[in-house]
């Protein structure tokens, strides 16, 4: 009985000693620090990152992408300046993966299958 009533309260001990208030992170707060292009607007912010030199990398998702708001074409990648200037697009314009076309040769496996291969 000893053994239960000591299991209870070591039980009912481990919520209140676990629970500690979360430290206060101090952050200064402008309105409006990154300046976009006319015509442009975030949308859908999965990412932010800084680099060593202070600047500002957002990936965003959005229409003002020059095409539909959904798939690679509304993908952006900005980089603004350590005073929130924008710089410039990352990969504006380029493709990812190859744009050539496969041409495919028959080639016959070891279990005398033939496949058809692409080979670039």
């Amino acid at each position: 009985m000893k053994t239960i009533l000591f299991s209870l309260a070591v039980l009912a001990a481990v919520p209140a000693l676990a629970q500690q208030s979360a430290p206060d992170i101090s952050f200064d707060s402008t309105a409006d620090f990154l300046k976009l292009p006319a015509g442009t607007n975030f949308g859908e912010v999965p990412g932010v990152a800084v680099n060593s030199k202070g600047h500002v990398f957002v990936f965003t998702r959005s229409n003002s992408a020059g095409g539909p708001a959904y798939a690679p074409a509304a993908a952006q990648l900005l980089e603004f300046g350590p005073k929130g200037e924008f710089i410039r697009e990352v990969g504006k314009g380029c493709t990812a993966g190859r744009s050539r076309t496969a041409s495919a040769s028959t080639r016959t496996t070891t279990s005398g299958r033939s496949t058809r291969v692409p080979t670039w």
